[in-house]
Order: structure tokens, then sequence, then C-alpha cells
């Protein structure tokens, strides 16, 4: 069974057609947790720039936890994970393990 990751086309969403294009954000949040979004209109140079920064984020401040963490053991001796609950750097703006520290670090890296 082959399944996509939803794509959500925002081209039209300050039109005619934004409660159908709001619906479509709702479900793939409600269904899948992501999903993709194009014609979103965020400089493709300011999405570098946080993603470099998300890396340099990750790098100072989760990495060791990660390597630490039950998952990363699974994955090293290749057990199954399908049951783990995954935390990917770009999250930490909304998981309850974030610190105000934490935050404020990524905060100032990125003004």
């Amino acid at each position: 069974m082959k399944m996509d990751i939803p794509v959500i086309d925002f081209n039209t969403l300050n039109g005619d057609k934004r409660s159908e294009i709001m619906a479509l954000l709702h479900e793939a949040c409600q269904n899948w947790g992501f999903c993709m979004i194009e014609n979103h209109g965020i400089d493709s140079s300011l999405m570098e720039k946080v993603k470099k920064l998300l890396i340099e984020y990750y790098e100072v401040n989760l990495k060791d936890e990660f390597y630490n963490s039950e998952l990363a053991k699974k994955l090293e001796k290749q057990e199954k994970i399908s049951d783990q609950d995954w935390k990917p750097p770009t999250s930490f703006g909304i998981s309850p393990n974030l610190t105000l520290r934490k935050y404020q670090i990524f905060l100032t890296n990125f003004g």
C-alpha cells in the first residue's frame, strides 16, 4: 500500500477557496501530523537560514540527548522502532519537554 504525504497548495489561500485549503490543512495535521506546503510565499533564503540554525541547534542541544535515547539504541541494534515517539528537532517549539532556556538560545541564534 503506497501512502503519499499530503501536499497543500497555498496559492489560493487568500482567495475564495480559503475554507477548502484550511480544511485540507486541518485534515493533514489531524491525520498525519505534518504536510508539505507549496506556494507558501516564504523566501527560500530564509528557509535555508532556519534550516541551518535548526541543524546548529540540534548539534549543540539535542544530539547527545538523541544518541543516549532508547530510540537511538534501538536503531543501532536494528530493532523495531515503529512504536517509538519521534521528536524531531524542528518540532521543539511544540514539545512539552521544551525548556525556556533552549527556546531562548534558539531565538538568540535566529536573530
